[in-house]
């Protein structure tokens, strides 16, 4: 049960909204730990996996992403091939609907006026014991996409899509097949591929920017797949 500020999501009830009272937060049984931090929250549960929810401009949870999440998300390991696991003997019983389709890690340095960020991807089958199973990865070859979802509210910038290309150039999607970022795609030894993304940029005019990753054998089997994330939202720095 949680209450008070939800600015956000630290209450884990699936909204930003305030509450005065206690509210159940949805969806997390078997939880036999919880910490709170200053805008999120971090539960580890029996069989050993680690959730968190809340404000995540820095990180906080631990998911690859810099992403809020009004519900929890499952922390993500330190090798970056799936997820968090503190209790590798007990079997974890986790919903295949809350394993990520991609797993990530997303670097970034510095602020809005000059902001450096890029996304180390995992292309290999997650890591998860007997859920290793079932498959989460293309065949490949792959391609890798980046895209940014300016929104209306924004001024000076057309609203839409922009794609990211090998030039490092940003275009406006107007319709067709999606741009790829790179073809072709070479793993390194741990199977990531990194991509940069922004390299000292100025954001402050772009405030609400959703930037994503994805990858597949082409960008209709990437959508079919859900083989994309949203990794990083414009926001501005977090006042105590």
């Amino acid at each position: 049960m949680a209450w008070g500020q939800n600015s956000y999501g630290e209450l884990g009830d699936g909204t930003t909204t305030n509450r005065s009272t206690p509210v159940q937060m949805g969806g997390l049984t078997g939880v036999v730990a919880i910490a709170a931090g200053f805008g999120h929250m971090v539960a580890l549960k029996g069989d050993g996996s680690v959730w968190a929810w809340g404000d995540n401009r820095y990180g906080e949870l631990g998911d690859g992403t810099y992403v809020s999440a009004t519900s929890p998300v499952l922390a993500v390991n330190e090798t970056v091939t799936g997820v968090l696991d503190l209790d590798v003997t007990v079997p974890n019983r986790i919903p295949l609907s809350a394993i990520p389709k991609i797993i990530v890690e997303t670097r970034k340095l510095g602020g809005l006026v000059s902001l450096t960020l890029g996304s180390n991807m995992y292309f290999g089958a997650i890591d998860l014991g007997v859920l290793a199973a079932g498959t989460f990865s293309a065949s490949g070859p792959y391609k890798v996409y980046v895209a940014a979802i300016i929104s209306s509210e924004i001024t000076g910038v057309p609203a839409g899509i922009y794609l990211l290309d090998t030039n490092r150039n940003w275009s406006y999607y107007s319709g067709g097949s999606l741009r790829e970022y790179v073809s072709n795609v070479t793993l390194d030894q741990t199977q990531h591929y990194f991509v940069s993304i922004l390299d000292g940029m100025n954001l402050t005019g772009l405030i609400g920017t959703q930037i994503l990753v994805g990858y597949g054998t082409d960008d209709q089997e990437m959508l079919a797949a859900q083989r994309y994330r949203e990794i990083y939202v414009v926001q501005r720095e977090r006042t105590y």
